[in-house]
């Protein structure tokens, strides 16, 4: 059974937003080589 992946979010303008596109990267494990969290994707129009 895979471990649950852990779920972060941006802190832009004082608050905890997910990035304007909802696109997200995935972080994998170099050691295992297993995912274990996502990460936004952020860009230009989350800087705006």
């Amino acid at each position: 059974m895979d471990a649950p992946r852990r779920r972060y979010r941006m802190f832009v303008d004082d608050e905890w937003v997910d990035s304007a596109s909802g696109r997200v990267l995935t972080s994998v494990n170099p050691a295992t080589g297993e995912a274990w969290a996502e990460v936004p994707e952020g860009d230009g129009e989350d800087v705006d």
